[in-house]
């Protein structure tokens, strides 16, 4: 691993996919040994380049230190920062033909109760993490202090579970979702033909290694599609976010991926003096994933940063699907969100929703009815229900999957698009109206500042929404006076609203503790 400057040469064409993971970094480390895919930004004085000969000969070192400490087929937790480690151990671990199961290290608050439940669930043979973190963990392996010892890597079947994804877990206990090598294959191959992703690209991007939208498109996407991809650390953003934009006008990023909070924390936490000067107008892809996207917050981001309109990209994924079901979305509808009478996604007042896009080629969207499982038409509301070749086989510890998949999720078509709105379980009726968590949890953000966290759930008799709120105003009134709800008000102190690692609200975590 080697400390570079700016000046490092792009990524070289992709040429052939060998259709697994393994066989891909093999290839790559081959015919490219030299072209360095991912950067990992430290921070300002340290940057590492890692070329594919490097990542295939740690990678490795890690497989031969699992020799004998897990079989093939195991389980093994990586606990891992956003740097090189843990692409030695994804890679490692996949070379060994054991299970990779991605897991942020246990840091505390949100991070620790998901690598706890993360490890519950899975039941471990092991964890791999950094000499820094290890004591953090009992008896975990630091991989950053191994010999380099030579290993042949295992052969891989395409159709085999190459290792598990862990949902985020906002309305229940988080699921091992079984990627196979066949089905990560598919999916970059869809998000790289729809995308038109290249060696012509450089993106720049924050999000964790641990999580599927950040393992997709700055780990694997840049090894398979061509492009180089410099990683900033998720908390460098979180402190900040100045300097995602600073590098994307430096580095003359054309692509970069974000969930719709980073949008708006990036214009909460920067000032039109520290945008200033900023050129973004190389940047030709801004992926952005949310459920849903609301029209306005990206409007916004783009005025204050001057982006093209033409660069957003968004896009609906989940870990199910591999990483991305749809993308590209150009239409806004306003709807009303909040009230959908009769099931229908009507033009109306309230949110301006921005449409996810269209589905990836090779990949089937169905919206049903999630009762009875009905296949609903166009503008019609109901659960999402994918399937395809990029769509897991199954959970870790499930019966295998049938058919299509339901994915908890509401949607709707409009125009060819899809449209996300929300999940099932977040959305309960009122007086005869149908009401989504996430929307009157918008409308309090309205109110209280972006900055203010709130977790909606139904209870017993009214609506109770627990809010981070020492003082401020109040509201209830605006709940009342946008959704018709009468809302209980449960204020608690900062990070008293239990979130999953992205920052999602755990409303049923909520639920429990205010009981």
């Amino acid at each position: 691993m080697t400390q570079i400057s700016p000046e490092i040469a792009p990524a070289a064409p992709p040429g052939s996919h060998p259709g697994t993971l393994t066989a891909l970094l093999r290839l790559r480390a081959a015919t490219l040994p030299d072209v360095a895919p991912h950067v990992y930004v430290l921070d300002d004085q340290h940057l590492i380049a890692v070329t594919h000969a490097q990542l295939d000969q740690r990678a490795q070192a890690v497989a031969a230190a699992l020799r004998g400490l897990a079989a093939p087929g195991d389980r093994v937790l990586l606990a891992y920062d956003t740097g090189p480690d843990f692409a030695d151990a994804f890679f490692g671990c996949l070379y060994a033909g054991v299970l990779p199961v991605p897991v942020p290290p246990p840091a505390g608050g949100a991070l620790s109760e998901r690598f706890e439940a993360v490890a519950l669930d899975c039941d471990p043979r092991l964890v791999l993490t950094t000499s820094g973190l290890a004591p953090l963990v009992e008896g975990a392996l630091a991989t950053d202090q191994l010999p380099d010892l030579p290993f042949e890597p295992l052969p891989a079947d395409p159709e085999a579970v190459a290792y598990l994804q862990y949902t985020a877990g906002t309305t229940g206990a988080p699921r091992g979702v079984a990627i196979t090598h066949g089905g990560a294959f598919a999916n970059l191959a869809q998000i790289t033909e729809l995308s038109g992703a290249g060696p012509h690209d450089r993106m720049v991007a924050w999000l964790p290694l641990f999580h599927d939208m950040g393992l997709g498109a700055q780990l694997l996407m840049p090894m398979y599609a061509g492009y180089d991809c410099w990683m900033m650390q998720p908390l460098a953003f979180v402190r900040r976010p100045q300097e995602w934009l600073r590098l994307l006008s430096d580095l003359g990023a054309t692509c970069t991926a974000t969930p719709g909070f980073g949008l708006r924390m990036a214009l909460r936490k920067t000032t039109p003096e520290q945008r200033a000067g900023l050129d973004l107008s190389g940047l030709r892809v801004v992926l952005v994933g949310a459920e849903p996207l609301y029209a306005d917050d990206l409007d916004r981001f783009l005025a204050a940063t001057g982006i093209s309109p033409d660069a957003l990209f968004p896009s609906y994924g989940l870990a199910e699907g591999a990483f991305m079901v749809s993308g590209g979305g150009r239409a806004v509808l306003e709807a009303d969100t909040a009230a959908l009478a009769w099931g229908r996604l009507a033009p109306g007042r309230g949110r301006r929703v921005r449409g996810s896009g269209r589905v990836l080629p090779g990949t089937t969207v169905q919206i049903a009815d999630p009762v009875t499982g009905r296949p609903l038409e166009p503008g019609e509301i109901g659960e999402i229900v994918i399937d395809g070749p990029a769509v897991t086989p199954g959970y870790w510890n499930e019966p295998p999957r049938h058919g299509p998949l339901p994915t908890g999720d509401l949607g709707a078509f409009h125009d060819g698009e899809l449209y996300v709105l929300g999940r099932v379980e977040d959305s309960f009726l009122r007086d005869g109206r149908v009401h989504h968590a996430h929307d009157v949890e918008r409308t309090i953000a309205e109110v209280c500042g972006d900055h203010v966290r709130a977790a909606v759930f139904a209870g017993e008799h009214q609506v109770v929404a627990v809010v981070e709120m020492a003082d401020g105003p109040d509201p209830a009134p605006a709940v009342w006076e946008r959704h018709g709800l009468e809302l209980k008000v449960v204020t608690v102190k900062r990070g008293g609203v239990p979130v999953t690692t992205s920052g999602k609200p755990r409303r049923d975590a909520a639920r429990a503790a205010v009981r």
